[in-house]
């Protein structure tokens, strides 16, 4: 699953930085539901201007949207939501959360939302199941789960289900105030559906009081920009294995592709060719810094790679052979290096982990002018998932970017292929605000790059560059913004 499953406190930057930018909290389309008795519902409109859902515990209700309509479904009655298990109710007014902050939840911050909730008592594994069915699998949505309750101690996991697969994230429910679940690039399996499932991950309790889900878009289904910027495309294995040929030439999307093996350091060309993102004319360089093997069979990697799933990296050549590393002293790891980068570019790394039969995690730490990352993936017959680092920008010094792969857990670490992705360069920012093109103007797009700079953490959305996401890098975005490019 990309760039999927966010604990943050998103709604806090929506609400603080969008409200004082004059920018509607919601997103084009969006809907927000209550969970919990049906004594207490959330009135529509709210006094936001936003209809709501109101769901209790042995009811199926058809979603509407904050105007009232049935959308996002493959059926004109709309999207439709039930439970999956049985579940109890808030019985209290003050169980829940009251006086909500806006600034903290956005649009949740409604108090007969907040304040009450459903809940399972955990007895030998007991969770609460919810669905929703119908929905267009063609459109990809942002899921924002709030799960507080008043006095009772532990943590609530939500596990979601759609196309791409469970993902898995928990959150501290006592007394929660500001931290949303947030799991985005959701779409529905072929079925139309949608599952979620709460378990007590600490406690005995599991408690969900509100949900706000905001449509991303719709392209079909695959979700995928096939090298619409400028692209590197990077096969790593062996030139040959078993008698077939590296990926050479053009694919199928008309991409050209670099193919690295063991020994070798390669200058990088783009998917037209082209040398770019360079500070020598030669292109960027790319070697490796330790020992590693290679595969030898063509049937240890990914045969027949689905494009809706990893999009440019779809291509059998590239995902049936990799480099790997046998992990024999529990410390060795395989370290690479791109070299001759312009730092003035900022990328998006994607990268493809997988092998057939050999259980196991690969942990990716990514070193570039903002310090240390690390990601972990399962590799054991990974058909699906992308490592994805953003905003990954050179070493200033030196124009290096450094990939140590490690076995996270099992005796093994595997990469197959790698997608460098420019986001943006070459034009100075105007300050700090100015994070999106068009550089030198302040407008929408840079408010959108904060919020999701700051929701996930990138270092271009700390602001004070303190290496903590916090409410000064909000006032900072604010402060930038608003004062306006010179």
């Amino acid at each position: 699953m990309q760039n999927r499953g966010i604990l943050s406190k998103a709604a806090a930057v929506v609400g603080a930085c969008l409200a004082a930018c004059g920018t509607p909290m919601v997103s084009a389309q969006t809907y927000l539901m209550d969970f919990g008795p049906s004594s207490t519902p959330t009135a529509s409109p709210d006094s936001n201007g936003n209809e709501w859902n109101n769901f209790s515990p042995g009811s199926f209700i058809r979603v509407a949207d904050t105007t009232g309509a049935f959308t996002s479904s493959t059926i004109a009655a709309g999207i439709g939501f039930g439970l999956t298990t049985g579940s109890g109710v808030s019985v209290l007014p003050d169980e829940g959360l009251l006086n909500p902050d806006p600034n903290l939840l956005g649009e949740l911050a409604i108090e007969t939302a907040t304040q009450d909730h459903m809940f399972n008592f955990d007895i030998g594994g007991t969770t609460l199941g919810g669905e929703f069915s119908s929905v267009d699998p063609s459109v990809s949505f942002t899921f924002s789960f709030l799960c507080t309750r008043a006095g009772v101690e532990g943590e609530t996991a939500i596990a979601l289900t759609d196309a791409s697969g469970t993902t898995t994230q928990s959150v501290v429910h006592t007394s929660n105030a500001d931290t949303l679940v947030v799991f985005e690039g959701v779409q529905a399996q072929a079925n139309g559906t949608i599952q979620f499932e709460l378990s007590a991950a600490s406690g005995d309790f599991m408690f969900i009081n509100a949900l706000q889900i905001d449509v991303e878009g719709g392209n079909g289904g695959s979700g995928c920009d096939f090298a619409s910027n400028t692209a590197f495309l990077i096969d790593t294995g062996p030139l040959f294995i078993s008698g077939q040929p590296a990926t050479t030439g053009t694919d199928a999307n008309g991409n050209q592709w670099n193919n690295f093996s063991p020994g070798q350091f390669i200058r990088v060309l783009d998917t037209d060719g082209q040398a770019q993102a360079s500070t020598i004319p030669e292109g960027i360089g790319f070697g490796a810094t330790t020992g590693l093997g290679s595969s030898l069979l063509p049937d240890e990697g990914l045969l027949a790679p689905e494009a809706s799933l990893l999009c440019d990296l779809a291509v059998e050549s590239a995902t049936q052979d990799h480099i790997f590393v046998f992990d024999f002293s529990g410390s060795s790891t395989l370290g690479l290096e791109f070299s001759s980068v312009d730092p003035g570019v900022s990328f998006t790394m994607s990268l493809l982990s997988t092998r057939n039969g050999v259980p196991g995690e690969t942990q990716f730490a990514l070193t570039d002018a903002s310090g240390t990352r690390t990601q972990t993936v399962a590799h054991t017959s990974n058909g699906d998932t992308l490592v994805v680092f953003e905003g990954v920008q050179s070493n200033p010094d030196d124009g290096t970017i450094q990939l140590v792969l490690s076995a996270a857990s099992g005796e093994f670490m595997f990469l197959n292929a790698i997608k460098l992705e420019v986001e943006g360069g070459g034009q100075p920012n105007c300050n700090a605000a100015d994070l999106a093109e068009p550089f030198g103007v302040l407008d929408l797009a840079d408010i959108n790059a904060f919020v999701v700079a700051f929701t996930t953490q990138d270092p271009s959305g700390d602001i004070d560059q303190n290496g903590i996401f916090d409410l000064a890098d909000i006032t900072g975005f604010v402060g930038a913004f608003t004062g306006g490019c010179p």
